[in-house]
């Protein structure tokens, strides 16, 4: 949904279940050998020099018996650089990586792990920052994503789990569960505008009902079965009018009455786009496609989705293409 990131899928993702990111770490014990200079070798207790190891890495900084400890900078063959403190020849307490592939971290470290509060930045363009815990995000913390939307709330080991907040590009945010990366449990999906979507889902997966309720004071109610409805709908209007049946039979309904359906044409536009949100997340890509279509045929002009789901469509086929 990090999209999904199971940050880090940092994420992200993502995280409507949020797709992984892999953060890339060094070997947390560092190499020792008898070259050195300044004689900072094992027979000192406090000395600052530089070591350069048999497979051509370099240490630069404080040493304690032979052994980076204190403040230096620690430069691997591939190009990456640690600038910061260390213990015992392992990263330990504030300090600065930045990878060969351009990726940072910017936080605290205990024992060779990213673990405390900290900023990675990730090559790919994601950012999360709050706290990790043996290079998992991992407590509380916001990872943005390289296109704008972003995920603030609970990780557990990487992923999404508990309570958190997504926002999305169209100007929504789900607010609710999580586990294991995925919405899981009560939430809601709400705009601006005043519509909700209202649900609970397992594993991203709406169980039983959903109900969308419009600024108008109209609801409809859908029937899911395993995320995917079972037709059984029923649309109220705020006067307590009931019409039964799913967007596509209330359109056939409606065309003995002009005025009722350019009254309620808006509303099966909004229902159609949530539940292709819906499919999409779960990716049901041919039911995404044929009710965010659905919803450009009833949405009015100034409606701020239309521009949205052109790019929507895109990012299914961009989907399709790399699955």
């Amino acid at each position: 949904m990090f999209m999904h990131i199971g940050l880090p899928s940092l994420v992200a993702k993502t995280v409507s279940s949020f797709e992984k990111i892999i953060i890339v770490k060094k070997t947390n014990q560092f190499l020792t050998c008898s070259l050195s200079d300044l004689n900072c070798d094992e027979t000192i207790k406090h000395c600052e020099g530089k070591r350069v190891f048999e497979n051509g890495e370099t240490y630069e900084g404080e040493f304690e018996y032979g052994t980076p400890h204190g403040k230096g900078t620690y430069h691997w063959t591939d190009g990456s650089t640690y600038t910061g403190e260390f213990d015992s020849g392992l990263r330990h307490g504030w300090g600065v990586q930045e990878l060969d592939d351009g990726s940072t971290y910017e936080g605290e470290w205990k024992d060779g792990f990213m673990d405390g509060r900290g900023k990675y930045s990730f090559a790919c363009g994601h950012e999360y920052s709050g706290t990790f815990d043996r290079d998992k995000m991992h407590g509380t913390g916001i990872l943005e994503y390289e296109n704008g939307e972003s995920y603030g709330g609970e990780w557990k080991h990487g992923l999404a789990h508990g309570e958190g907040t997504h926002i999305y590009l169209d100007g929504s945010r789900f607010i609710g569960t999580y586990k294991k990366g995925s919405r899981h449990g009560e939430g809601i999906l709400a705009w601006e505008t005043g519509e909700v979507f209202t649900a609970v889902w397992k594993k991203d997966k709406i169980q039983s009902e959903a109900t969308v309720r419009f600024n108008n004071g109209d609801e409809y109610v859908f029937e899911f079965k395993k995320g995917i409805p079972t037709g059984e709908s029923v649309y109220r209007m705020k006067d307590g009018t009931e019409l039964i049946g799913d967007v596509e039979t209330l359109e056939v309904l409606l065309m003995k009455d002009n005025d009722l359906m350019a009254d309620l044409e808006p509303n099966l536009g909004f229902a159609s786009y949530s539940l292709a949100l819906e499919f999409k997340a779960i990716d049901e890509y041919d039911l995404a496609e044929d009710n965010f279509k659905l919803a450009q045929s009833f949405l009015p002009n100034d409606s701020g989705l239309i521009d949205v789901i052109p790019h929507q469509l895109a990012s299914i086929e961009d989907k399709k293409i790399r699955n």
